[in-house]
């Protein structure tokens, strides 16, 4: 939830998958005085984790057990609380950003260099989801 605009782009991205007759799940990170935009989305909090780093959040713990197709991070920074949850992800293929140090995190990631956002990324990954669609009987 860092930005009205990312939660737009994400919730537009969502109606799409939705269209084509995807299920989709939307779990997100609400920081300390950000906003949750609607209510939408599943969230959790630095309160759903406890000291020794386990997560009190129904929420949480199911989505990182569900086998998902694909799991989508759209974030351009991987913060410990989200390297945690990929890590525990039983998804098939996990896409994200590159991050030198989470090769073993993602089966597909993307190069972001000098254009390091959430919304470039957000697009990087769609172009390669669609192209994978149209390659494959299903998602």
């Amino acid at each position: 939830m860092e930005s009205e605009e990312k939660f737009s782009k994400i919730k537009m991205l969502q109606k799409d998958f939705e269209q084509l007759g995807k299920q989709v799940e939307v779990l997100s990170f609400l920081p300390k005085g950000a906003t949750n935009y609607e209510f939408l989305f599943n969230i959790f909090t630095l309160q759903d984790i406890s000291f020794t780093g386990k997560f009190r959040n129904e929420d949480v713990n199911k989505f990182a057990a569900t086998r998902f197709d694909y799991l989508l991070v759209f974030d351009s920074s991987l913060s410990p609380i989200m390297r945690n949850i990929v890590a525990r992800s039983n998804a098939h293929c996990r896409m994200g950003c590159y991050f030198e140090d989470s090769e073993k995190l993602f089966e597909f990631m993307i190069s972001q260099n000098e254009q390091r956002n959430s919304l470039h990324l957000i697009n990087e990954i769609t172009k390669y989801l669609k192209g994978l669609n149209k390659e494959s009987a299903y998602v």
